[in-house]
């Protein structure tokens, strides 16, 4: 009986429509040329089409912009409050701490299961005034003295000419050695009002 059970198809509605399929799948239609852009009329309408999504990206950005913002306004509140409890219980260990090495200097670091309490000599803190030092420095340590060199590529590149990728001086006609100039061709950009 449960041999007759198992060979009985629990989906007889799926057996007929398995029985409706053709033999072999028809071949799909060849794919249909893509749209291209053959009058003003057109491009234009592809302008709209990209001023259209433009809009809709910023109102995405927009959004996400809101969410982000509340969502950070939430894990400022929860991180301060969370800072102020570990900031106290610092606080306790520092006190505690101090009072230790007030009494025994040599102890400087207090190793507990959880972690350790240090005390460490702070460095000094340097305040400096350049203008007050650098003469002393120039007379004194000059070893000291350090000379930035850089190109003024801004105004240089105003005054050489360009030919064949090199950079030329005018005045001399040199060639600039350690200048190559790469042609980067025309770069075609659109832009929507």
């Amino acid at each position: 009986m449960a041999i007759e059970e198992l060979t009985i198809n629990p989906f007889p509605e799926l057996s007929e429509l398995m029985e409706d399929l053709p033999e072999e799948l028809p071949e799909t239609p060849e794919q249909k040329e893509r749209f291209r852009v053959k009058d003003k009329e057109q491009a234009e309408w592809c302008l709209r089409q990209i001023s259209r999504l433009l809009s809709k990206r910023e109102e995405v950005k927009s959004l996400a912009q809101a969410e982000i913002e509340k969502i950070t306004a939430w894990k400022n509140d929860q991180t301060e409050s969370i800072q102020k409890s570990i900031s106290f219980f610092e606080y306790l260990l520092i006190e505690y701490h101090q009072q230790i090495f007030k009494e025994n200097p040599k102890a400087k670091t207090i190793k507990l299961p959880s972690g350790k309490l240090e005390a460490r000599k702070a460095q000094p803190e340097y305040q400096r005034d350049k203008e007050t030092m650098l003469p002393w420095v120039e007379q004194n340590r000059p070893e000291y003295i350090v000379v930035k060199k850089d190109i003024d590529w801004s105004g240089l590149k105003k005054v050489l000419k360009f030919q064949n990728g090199t950079g030329i001086d005018p005045d001399t006609g040199e060639v600039v050695p350690g200048l190559t100039v790469i042609d980067r061709g025309t770069v075609f950009r659109v832009k929507t009002l």
